[in-house]
């Protein structure tokens, strides 16, 4: 009897030295993928940015590392990890004929945006282009010189309650010093510059996206006139009921930040989910418009709208059904699913079903809003959110069908009842 309970004890701290060490292998395997795809990170960043800085030195076209960029060049001398585009700016005095064109020549990148929309030439302030390789956005703003200062404007959906539909960030005129970032030399602005926008405690690392910066973490933004944004001091999560949205004529408060992360999450497990399945889908409705105007929400949207096309609509609703992410799937009507956040969390992505007619019209639970086959394909991507998403052919055409004529460059308010304002 003893000698089995000793073999068994030998058999027990085997167990335990194999699962000690297993999990050690484990570990260390789950962090070199963690560093793999770290390292792969930042040298797509690395190469999205040198094939940028040879099109613009090749035509002698001065620029410098401006914003988030600039903060990881110098403070951590690597692209801020979290960071999900790249920001470089030029002087507007030194804006050139063709930009565009000259950058889209090289073929390494594709036009994402120029703002505002239906600008002149002279006037746009801001160029967005993706690398058709590593699929990284690079944002050109150009800086203003007013009143002995340097300007630069923000287009964005949160913007749009300010004059001139858009926000302005303001600083001191600075020097450009040079800097060897990633094996290249590059201009970047001088300390004081870092200080007047994130701080004096610069060098602490803060973990905030676009919309929280506009909240607070962006020290250098002109806040007069600013009443619309997606902050709150009561987050919601899956095990908490949805946000209450108290709309109002001067729509003083929209959909909170904690909101708009969670409607992109969703968002993103359906992009992925519908690419992995092969389903047809395009965004919809108030989120395709909100896409179209500057690649975000309308300020006071709490949903999203895609649309999907298929044959196969039950094994899709099933795989998405059984998610293991928490989500809850719920059929609406025959043409329309809901994907809540969770049972609780009433937050939700609008799924419709899309049927072809006779006359090759697309439509849904708005039978005298659908879009034509040659409207609609083939589908082209943008970015939404930086997610990059399906939307119609002809997605201009589509949205002025229902929200009227310059809908997208042109949004005026619309009063829907008393009891909410709805921009369109």
């Amino acid at each position: 009897m003893l000698k089995e309970l000793k073999l068994i004890s030998i058999i027990v701290l085997i167990i335990l030295i194999f699962k000690f060490l297993f999990n050690i292998f484990k570990n260390k395997e789950s962090n070199e993928v963690k560093i793999d795809m770290a390292k792969k990170k930042q040298d797509n960043f690395r190469r999205t940015l040198e094939d940028m800085a040879n099109i613009l030195n090749y035509n002698n076209i001065p620029f410098h590392l401006h914003s988030g960029t600039a903060l990881g060049a110098i403070r951590e001398k690597r692209f801020i990890p979290n960071d999900s585009d790249i920001d470089i700016a030029m002087f507007n005095k030194d804006k050139v004929k063709n930009l565009e064109n000259l950058i889209l020549k090289n073929n390494n990148y594709t036009l994402v945006h120029k703002l505002p929309y239906n600008s002149k030439e002279e006037d746009i302030m801001e160029f967005s282009f993706k690398h058709i390789v590593t699929k990284i956005k690079i944002d050109i703003f150009f800086i203003v010189e007013e009143n002995d200062k340097y300007k630069i404007f923000s287009y964005n959906g949160l913007c749009d309650n300010k004059p001139n539909k858009r926000c302005e960030f303001v600083n001191s005129k600075y020097k450009l010093n040079d800097i060897l970032f990633y094996g290249k030399n590059y201009k970047v602005p001088e300390i004081k510059f870092l200080e007047e926008q994130y701080g004096e405690d610069w060098l602490i690392p803060k973990n905030f996206n676009y919309d929280q910066g506009l909240d607070s973490g962006y020290k250098n933004m002109v806040r007069e006139n600013f009443d619309i944004y997606r902050i709150n001091d009561k987050p919601c999560n899956q095990l908490t009921k949805r946000c209450d949205y108290p709309y109002t004529s001067d729509k003083k408060t929209t959909s909170y930040s904690c909101c708009k992360n969670h409607l992109i999450e969703l968002l993103s497990y359906l992009v992925e989910t519908f690419n992995k399945h092969k389903v047809t889908y395009f965004l919809d409705y108030g989120t395709l418009l909100g896409c179209m105007r500057n690649n975000s929400f309308i300020p006071w949207d709490t949903d999203i709208d895609i649309s999907i096309i298929t044959e196969d609509l039950d094994s899709i609703m099933d795989i998405i059904k059984e998610n293991n992410k928490g989500y809850n799937l719920i059929k609406e009507a025959s043409n329309l699913y809901r994907l809540n956040y969770s049972k609780i969390n009433l937050l939700h992505v609008d799924i419709s079903i899309r049927k072809k007619n006779k006359k090759d019209i697309y439509y849904d639970k708005y039978i005298n809003w659908g879009i034509h086959e040659n409207d609609l394909f083939p589908l082209t991507e943008k970015i939404f959110e930086d997610i990059v998403v399906n939307v119609p052919k002809e997605s201009k055409k589509y949205l002025e069908k229902g929200y009227g004529k310059n809908c997208i460059t042109e949004p005026k308010t619309k009063i829907g009842n008393d009891s909410y304002v709805e921009k369109f």
